[in-house]
């Protein structure tokens, strides 16, 4: 198999999406893999990712290829886990606290920080729109995230999540209720969990 072919079977194992780091570990050079995407008319997503023409445009997939310790939050994990139907916009990501990429700016996020010692609490993986896996935060934990950020969240969204929460059969409101402890969010929780059971 020649390079040009590896790519290619690259580029097709992963659904039309390459990055630069992707070739270097396939032992094709920088130069090589640079020309190809330039021949081939590849789509630069973001810096060292590059797509082809039918890759199905996955924004959640580029935003975690290009900052792999960015975790889905708030209103676009209510998305990833099927709660809401409108795709987020800004779409919110939660990043260690001291943790700083001007280049995020480009996407426009919301961003939020938390301390080091919270930041895998609730931590979970979810499925893309394309299915790539991605890191977001579990639904228990992204209830609390939102009541900490009430003022920047969207109140009918809010109770909407809520409403859909307790109907799911695998709620875990005593987990529920220990992020809301850690998290300081209590009260806000017991004030819509009283009036939704």
């Amino acid at each position: 198999m020649n390079r040009q072919e590896l790519i290619e079977a690259i580029l097709l194992e992963k659904d039309g999406v390459i990055t630069t780091a992707d070739a270097l570990k396939h032992q094709i050079s920088k130069p090589v893999f640079l020309e190809y995407v330039k021949q081939m008319g590849l789509r630069k997503m973001a810096h060292g990712i590059y797509a082809s023409d039918d890759a199905w445009p996955d924004i959640f997939r580029q935003i975690q290829m290009q900052y792999a310790s960015v975790i889905f939050s708030h209103e676009s994990s209510l998305y990833l886990h099927g709660i809401s139907e409108r795709e987020p916009d800004p779409i919110a990501i939660t990043v260690k606290r001291g943790y700083h990429s001007s280049s995020m700016k480009e996407y426009g996020l919301k961003i939020y920080t938390i301390s080091p010692a919270n930041i895998v609490i609730g931590l979970t993986v979810k499925e893309s729109p394309t299915g790539y896996p991605v890191r977001c935060y579990n639904i228990e934990r992204t209830l609390c995230d939102l009541l900490r950020s009430q003022r920047t969240v969207d109140y009918q969204e809010l109770t909407n999540a809520f409403k859909a929460y307790v109907k799911r059969r695998d709620r875990d409101i005593p987990l529920l209720m220990r992020y809301g402890e850690t998290f300081r969010v209590t009260k806000k929780l017991k004030s819509y969990m009283e009036v939704l059971l």
